[in-house]
């Protein structure tokens, strides 16, 4: 019952986001990246508070991901608060929360988890045919770029 909890307790430190594209199969089993992610991560190094910040709310999408039911999300789940973006920001950036994904479905990524300092977001959509999480982008300081 406690070996999700137990995971991220014996996590490897992760230096840089280099290592962190680099391992992210390993670390992240349930997460899936879109390709405008690795980008999206190199404006992180490893002693940045919003490095570490980032690697909780991604172990924290991970956790839950690895107990999720296929087709149920429940955004209570989550010990951070997870939101989807408001109707003014889903038109601002509509073109931005759209993602090619891995699969080659084109999703809206509305869903986000905040992390700071900063404005940080990451932006997921957990597909529901699977337990997998879909991370369709990593920003910081109110972009979405």
């Amino acid at each position: 019952t406690h070996s999700a909890w137990l995971k991220t307790r014996i996590r490897p430190s992760i230096p840089n986001a280099k290592i962190l594209w680099l391992k992210r199969g390993n670390l992240y089993p349930n997460l899936i990246f879109c390709e405008k992610v690795q980008p999206q991560l190199a404006q992180f190094n490893g002693n940045q508070p919003e490095f570490i910040q980032l690697q909780k709310r991604l172990e924290e999408l991970e956790a839950y991901a690895a107990i999720r039911v296929a087709g149920d999300f429940d955004s209570n789940e989550l010990p951070s608060k997870v939101t989807p973006e408001s109707e003014s920001r889903k038109e601002e950036f509509a073109n931005e929360l759209t993602q090619k994904c891995p699969d080659g479905k084109t999703r809206f990524f509305s869903w986000h988890s905040r992390f700071t300092p900063g404005a940080g977001r990451v932006h997921f959509y957990p597909l529901e045919d699977s337990q997998s999480i879909i991370i369709g982008s990593i920003a910081n300081q109110n972009t979405i770029k």
